[in-house]
């Protein structure tokens, strides 16, 4: 019985099983949310690269996002210009990217460009970095920090900064939940990855963030979060 206790053990916790889990802390001094994506055996690093990658895929994914587009610049550098909607509010965020590539990991780190079209309206500063390394699975870490802004209309402050990260983390959750999905199970659209994420354990997930996060921000400012899922169904 020991045996099999052991070997059951190892079934649960060894990383080449699929599994998604991220923690994430929003407080005065901003937002720092952590995320690894650990995929089946069968799933290609080249695969997981393109579709991290592509603009199109995400915004026919994304809660929020209506376009990415990406200008090639040198030395693997690149622009990506994504409009978004949030609050029904339509905004341009450009991201200054770069890319580092080998035979078996990828990386890529990108910095909002506060000081051009509307990334300076909401943030102060973020951040994302995410590599990616193909060992027995492909296994993806994300590391996404940032300062938002609080919403004001007419100098009037209607949303703050805190409360502001957790609806705009929550939209960032669902796009990678979504996005996990699609490459996971590479054999489905993106319809058919939007129907499964609407059957799985994920979604409820996010309704819990948003509650307990904004709860969280409005009671003390902030909101500290863990959450891991071995299996999507």
């Amino acid at each position: 019985m020991k045996i099999l206790g052991v070997f059951f053990f190892i079934l649960l916790y060894n990383p080449a099983f699929a599994s998604i889990s991220y923690g994430i802390k929003i407080n005065e001094q901003g937002y720092d949310l952590k995320m690894e994506m650990s995929f089946k055996k069968d799933i290609a690093l080249s695969f997981v690269r393109s579709a991290l990658k592509n603009g199109e895929v995400l915004s026919k994914l994304g809660t929020n996002v209506v376009s990415v587009t990406t200008t090639e610049l040198k030395e693997n550098r690149y622009q990506s210009l994504m409009v978004v909607k949030s609050f029904g509010i339509y905004s341009r965020l450009a991201s200054l990217c770069q890319d580092q590539n080998s035979l078996l990991s990828w990386s890529r780190s990108c910095s909002l460009q506060t000081r051009e079209l509307d990334g300076g309206k909401y943030m102060a500063w973020k951040g994302d970095e995410v590599t990616c390394e193909q060992k027995e699975n492909v296994i993806c870490r994300f590391v996404i920090r940032g300062k938002a802004l609080p919403i004001k209309i007419l100098g009037i402050q209607i949303v703050s900064a805190e409360l502001f990260s957790v609806k705009a983390k929550l939209q960032a959750l669902s796009n990678f939940f979504k996005l996990y999905i699609f490459i996971e199970d590479h054999n489905l659209s993106a319809k058919g990855a939007l129907e499964r994420f609407n059957r799985s354990h994920l979604k409820p997930e996010l309704d819990l963030f948003l509650k307990e996060g904004t709860e969280g921000v409005k009671r003390t400012g902030n909101f500290e979060h863990h959450f891991s899922l071995k299996d999507v169904e």
